[in-house]
């Protein structure tokens, strides 16, 4: 047996959806096109005006390479995990975490 119970949408409430759809999916493309971006220029070999703005240009991992053989990378590792155990230590975390709930 089909049920003929349906509730009936209105011109404006579809057009308000349509609208609204298309408002956020602007606003993700917006917000998500320039971290796009910026990873395809990462990957791309060489900088080419026009070129590699989808798609890497010349696919390399070379300037990834090139970060990690920074030489003040490492204790920059270094810092973060000596503060690690510190922060658990004093309670700063707790205390942090507490307030973000309030």
């Amino acid at each position: 047996m089909k049920s003929t119970n349906k509730i009936k949408v209105s011109a404006g409430r579809r057009a308000f959806m349509a609208f609204n759809y298309l408002f956020f999916v602007c606003i993700i493309i917006l917000c998500a096109y320039p971290l796009w971006y910026v990873l395809v220029q990462s990957l791309s070999g060489e900088i080419v005006s026009g070129e590699g703005v989808i798609w890497p240009y010349k696919f390399t991992l070379r300037n990834y390479q090139q970060v990690m053989q920074l030489k003040g990378l490492r204790r920059v590792q270094d810092f973060g995990a000596a503060h690690d155990n510190r922060l658990c230590r004093d309670g700063a975390l707790l205390y942090a975490a507490g307030l973000s709930v309030l």
